[in-house]
């Protein structure tokens, strides 16, 4: 989840208003994949959703009973009111990732902030988006060539040096190689649900054929209306055919047959053959380090965060290829060097807008600004959404219990595979003995008999040089 410093606006993460129901935000999808639409269902209601058109259509089509979906034209700096007192101006500028995908521009009282969600820079995007590079910029000698930017959050999946997979023309000249060797072959080519399909299309046209899709796809091209004529349901019109990467093994009993997956983790300047009949092309809608390097020195901002949060670990070595599964699972988990390489190089508070700063140095109107936009709750808001969230995450809990209570028959327990009259019985003396333990008084004596013991072994402690460790 990415709340927007200063606002009430929420980026790629809509559960947040099932655990904050009383909380006024304004949420924006960035593009239709999974981890960035999380927490939507289809009643969800909780605020207007700000997407792009491409966006909006996709998310009718999986939710078709989503409340209050806005659009946004691209390039087109539009106003957005937040509460009476506050207003922002949001921009949406093409993040070059799947259809649909928008890098957002936001600018306001907090001074300006880009989010990119996801995408994939290239030299191409800096003269065409004047509203975030202004042509009087273009030339400047240190590389920054942007409006001033006090927030920048950054697109990182791929954010170190070890990632330098070609861009995507040089990647698609593979797949062109690898289908060419393997002639009279059907070829399945296995990608996400939503992305990719400009790939696709460029297929289509290289061999004069059409794309054959699953039901779910042919719906998606069509509600975006991306290209509809190259893509049919009908196997016996084309040749290639777009899977899921679970269905390779399946579909590789066709021995005239080879499956082709495309992703950026294959990290490779050629591709992959793992088998004679499985390939892989290093084929990203991400950056790789140098376009990533790049679009951070275009941008040099005051503030530099993550898109990815979770993308951090140990650093391994990478040696010669034995197992492209295992090499795959290794770069999952390189440490991401690069963000510190950018916090250094690039970033600098001293460029902080005073609307920012002013801001960051006051927590009182920090206060004043979430009070009014409906954030800042009361102490009876609180107790109402920890009831809320208590009953929601014990829900299940309770419901498992009353199905273990029903599957005791106390009349019968003999039959009852679940019950041992032994453990009731135990269970019985117990309980007894606790109450004449009430009556009696004994349990105060029991306390001070710990606290005495407590203080026993704090002394045993102060002497032990090794310290005492409790899991």
């Amino acid at each position: 989840m990415v709340l927007i410093s200063y606002t009430n606006i929420i980026v790629d993460d809509f559960g947040y208003a099932r655990r904050n129901p009383l909380k006024r935000y304004i949420y924006f999808l960035t593009h239709m994949h999974s981890d960035h639409y999380q927490g939507i269902s289809n009643g969800w209601d909780y605020g207007q959703i700000f997407c792009s058109t491409v966006t909006k259509a996709l998310l009718l089509v999986k939710f078709p009973g989503v409340k209050g979906v806005m659009t946004i034209p691209m390039k087109t700096p539009t106003e957005i009111e937040l509460c009476k007192k506050y207003k922002v101006k949001v921009t949406f500028l093409d993040a070059n990732h799947c259809p649909g995908a928008v890098m957002i521009l936001f600018q306001g009282y907090f001074g300006t902030i880009l989010h990119t969600g996801d995408m994939r820079f290239n030299m191409e995007m800096i003269p065409k988006n004047p509203q975030l590079y202004p042509p009087q910029n273009i030339s400047n000698e240190n590389g920054k060539c942007s409006i001033d930017i006090d927030e920048l959050i950054l697109d990182n999946t791929y954010c170190d040096p070890i990632f330098k997979f070609p861009n995507r023309d040089e990647a698609f000249k593979m797949l062109c190689e690898i289908i060419d060797k393997n002639p009279n072959n059907r070829v399945f080519l296995c990608v996400d649900s939503v992305g990719k399909e400009e790939l696709m299309v460029e297929l289509a046209k290289h061999y004069d054929t059409v794309i054959v899709v699953n039901e779910q796809r042919y719906e998606i091209v069509t509600a975006m209306n991306f290209y509809v004529e190259y893509f049919t349901l009908d196997k016996t019109q084309g040749w290639i055919e777009v899977i899921r990467k679970g269905e390779v093994e399946e579909r590789l009993k066709d021995k005239n047959s080879i499956a082709i997956t495309a992703t950026g983790w294959a990290n490779t300047t050629s591709y992959q053959m793992p088998d004679n009949r499985r390939y892989v092309i290093p084929y990203s809608l991400h950056s790789n380090f140098n376009e990533m390097h790049q679009f951070v020195k275009s941008i040099q901002p005051a503030l530099l965060q993550k898109v990815v949060k979770n993308n951090t670990g140990k650093s391994n070595k990478i040696y010669n290829i034995t197992q492209f599964s295992q090499y795959m699972v290794t770069l999952h988990h390189i440490k991401q060097r690069g963000f510190e390489f950018f916090l250094k190089n690039y970033t600098d508070e001293k460029r902080l807008s005073q609307e920012y700063r002013s801001i960051m140095m006051d927590s009182r109107k920090q206060r004043e600004i979430n009070q009014e936009l409906g954030i800042e709750l009361t102490e009876q808001d609180h107790q109402i959404i920890n009831q809320t969230m208590f009953q929601d995450t014990n829900q299940n809990i309770f419901q498992k219990q009353k199905q273990v209570r029903k599957g005791y028959k106390f009349e019968q327990p003999e039959t009852n595979k679940n019950f041992k009259i032994t453990q009731f019985i135990r269970a019985k003396k117990q309980l007894v003995n606790t109450e004449k333990a009430l009556q009696q008084d004994v349990i105060p004596v029991e306390k001070e008999k710990r606290k005495d013991n407590n203080a026993e072994i704090t002394e045993v402690t102060k002497q032990t040089k090794d310290p005492i460790i409790i899991d």
